[in-house]
């Protein structure tokens, strides 16, 4: 396309770039705003045409962990184009120009996380493939309400608590590790997340740690990482959140999340897959 220019937005371009992600994605000002807060370092890249910003795409810093050894990752992240201007390659462009620049920097990869089913398949035919999974597990307590169980004690946590609770519980995986930042920005009381960090305790010792949502019908863990897994326990989280339903999201194979694009030949080994989590949407 004529007149296409692609680079990383400067401070007089943000008013345009944040404007182009309220008009697709509807998020909240203070949610946009909170983002460029907590993650904006110069990061984000955009594609123009006659001074006008017309697709762009946020890279965040990530590490995936395999076997012990530290791959240096880009989370690609408000992915998009201006409607007007879609199907015409712009996004094509703009994710090789980000993996040329990353394998530059002598990074490892780029994932990402398509917002539809539709989009796998772009992003397919863009270099990326399925690689990140989670294991879904639902539980039902139809007497969740006798007697309470205090064995387990469930309390919320800060960020910083459950960064580091974090890493040491996927030590040994096959997982992305953000920085402290990512769950800082997941924490702004100003952009009301409303799922929130907690450890679970047993005998006043951490033995699980969760990110859970709490809505009418259910609770859901987004995150759910445990030392020593035990239906009590469970038990003991539907009664502090007095719901008989809890919904679980932990490291497996069962879904699919985030697509990878890599050559890092140890990362395409058939079969291989990673645990993802901790999208911001």
């Amino acid at each position: 396309m004529k007149n296409l220019e692609i680079s990383y937005s400067t401070h007089n371009d943000l008013p345009f770039v944040k404007k182009l992600w309220k008009n697709v994605f509807r998020d909240t000002d203070a949610f946009i705003n909170q983002f460029f807060y907590h993650l904006y370092n110069d990061n984000i890249l955009i594609a123009k045409i006659k001074y006008k910003i017309i697709a762009m795409a946020a890279l965040l810093p990530a590490t995936f962990v395999l076997e012990g050894k530290e791959y240096r990752m880009r989370y690609v992240y408000a992915c998009t184009t201006d409607s007007f201007f879609r199907g015409k390659g712009i996004m094509s462009k703009i994710l090789d120009k980000v993996f040329e620049e990353i394998e530059g920097r002598g990074e490892d990869g780029l994932f990402l996380l398509p917002a539809n089913n539709a989009l796998y398949d772009f992003y397919r035919k863009n270099g990326f493939q399925k690689f990140f999974y989670h294991d879904r597990q639902e539980y039902v307590f139809h007497d969740f309400a006798e007697k309470k169980n205090d064995l387990y004690q469930i309390q919320k946590i800060s960020a910083e608590e459950y960064y580091y609770l974090r890493n040491s519980y996927l030590q040994n995986k096959n997982a992305n590790h953000y920085p402290l930042s990512h769950f800082q920005f997941l924490e702004d009381d100003k952009i009301n997340y409303p799922a929130k960090f907690y450890e679970i305790l047993h005998d006043h010792k951490n033995i699980a740690i969760a990110f859970i949502e709490k809505s009418k019908d259910k609770i859901l863990a987004r995150e759910f990482l445990c030392k020593e897994f035990d239906m009590e326990m469970l038990y003991s989280i539907c009664q502090q959140f007095k719901h008989s339903k809890i919904i679980l999201h932990t490291p497996g194979k069962m879904y699919c999340d985030a697509m990878l694009r890599s050559k890092k030949q140890a990362l395409l080994e058939k079969g291989l897959v990673g645990y993802f989590n901790f999208a911001l949407d």
